[in-house]
């Protein structure tokens, strides 16, 4: 579980509800029972529960419905309040619209009755199918098994193959080499669970087509994949300037210039060139690549219209004198403001010091650009660049420190721009 996404969120991000479990969780579950109350995926719970009661299936379905629609960003429809004898809770009625959960028997539900471990392996593997089915993300793709652990054989034939899911992709761990798959399942265990949903979902990117072969380069920038030979361009290339932003453009007028399957097979060859996508800009339909082997050049894929691409490239000046960074963790962190001009507006850091946040107020037409002399400035560092993460909707560029395993991250929220520096990885 990456601490960074702990620390993006209790930046406020996010709305935190207060009190939705009484008492204090164990000292084993506080790390990640806090992510997940700051992710805002526990709900106020029925029953006003203690992390250490046992979960019920009210509480689950809530839990698990909650999350899913953190991940999705989306409220879920809600089966017929009649649905169930005993039980209307919205959030019950919501996850068996979706499959999670189902009754009992007999037009009742039994919302009260506890759960146990095998019965949340199954609830969760439904919870995965559903995001999976209704978004982008892949995150359960292992096959399940129950080899190894001991007690496979307690397992219930209908719960074996969700169990081993859950268990081969790492999201219900066994004690030791035992599954306990009838042990009862506590409300901070079933958190725990949530959270961990929601990290998989968090740290998913986009899973790209393979890059296609035998497409040509750009004479200019030999670098950079030709865009116009990947689609078979056969229509009139228009080349322009932008100088104030030192950019050279390349316009493709046709029907398959924009499609989303144009965008990923071009997003997969820069990849296979060593560019990483690092910047969004929504506003223009604009997606930006940096590659720290070519420091001094910023790419794009720029949506114009319907059918019309720009392919841009933007040279950026290297900063000539040693960067100012700041004075956290080692000092070897470039200061922002002191790259491209911006002004400090605030910061914040943890009470332990494992991260610290800058905030700087957003130019008006914003653009990757703009950073890209910071980028160059981190290139000549130990931090190597990730690329972009999404954060329930929130895109933040990732460099990371492969010795330490410090973090920076880089993301636009309203109108700040924001360097989180986080210690570490756990």
């Amino acid at each position: 579980m990456r601490r960074w996404i702990a620390a993006l969120l209790c930046l406020g991000l996010l709305w935190v509800p207060a009190g939705a479990v009484s008492g204090a969780p164990s000292d084993w579950a506080k790390v990640e029972v806090e992510q997940a109350v700051q992710a805002g995926l526990v709900p106020q719970l029925a029953g006003d529960p203690a992390y250490q009661d046992s979960l019920t299936r009210q509480q689950f379905a809530q839990l698990i419905v909650q999350t899913v629609e953190v991940v999705l960003g989306k409220e879920l429809p809600a089966a017929s309040r009649d649905t169930f004898t005993d039980c209307a809770d919205p959030a019950v009625l919501k996850a068996c619209e979706a499959g999670i959960i189902g009754g009992i028997g007999g037009g009742k539900f039994a919302p009260e009755q506890t759960t146990n471990r095998e019965q949340i392996a199954t609830m969760m593997a439904r919870a995965i199918d559903y995001l999976e089915q209704n978004s982008d993300l892949s995150l359960a793709p292992k096959a399940g098994s129950l080899e190894g652990f001991t007690d496979a054989a307690q397992v219930s034939s209908w719960a074996s193959d969700a169990f081993g899911r859950m268990a081969s992709n790492g999201l219900m761990e066994g004690s030791g080499s035992a599954l306990s798959p009838q042990a009862p399942c506590t409300v901070e265990q079933g958190i725990l669970l949530a959270v961990r949903i929601y990290s998989l979902s968090a740290d998913d990117g986009p899973e790209l087509p393979p890059a296609p072969t035998g497409v040509g380069h750009y004479a200019d920038y030999p670098m950079v994949p030709d865009f116009g030979d990947m689609i078979g361009y056969t229509g009139e290339v228009m080349e322009g300037t932008q100088p104030q932003y030192n950019t050279v453009f390349y316009e493709y007028v046709a029907a398959n210039a924009a499609t989303t399957e144009t965008y990923r097979l071009y997003w997969a060859l820069l990849v296979e060139e060593g560019f990483s996508p690092v910047y969004m800009w929504m506003g223009i339909n604009t997606t930006y690549f940096y590659n720290p082997a070519y420091p001094t050049l910023v790419v794009s894929y720029e949506l114009l219209e319907e059918n019309t691409v720009w392919i841009n490239m933007t040279t950026v000046e290297a900063p000539t004198d040693s960067p100012v960074c700041y004075p956290d963790f080692g000092g070897d962190v470039p200061d922002l403001a002191a790259s491209v001009g911006l002004e400090l507006l605030n910061s914040a850091a943890a009470e332990d010091g494992s991260w610290v946040g800058y905030y700087y107020e957003m130019p008006s037409q914003a653009t990757h650009i703009i950073l890209a002399p910071w980028f160059v400035q981190m290139s000549q560092t130990d931090y190597e660049l990730k690329g972009m993460v999404n954060m329930s909707g929130l895109i933040a560029t990732l460099w990371r420190d492969p010795d330490t395993m410090d973090s920076v991250v880089v993301y636009e929220y309203l109108s700040q721009l924001t360097v989180l520096i986080v210690q570490g990885d756990s």
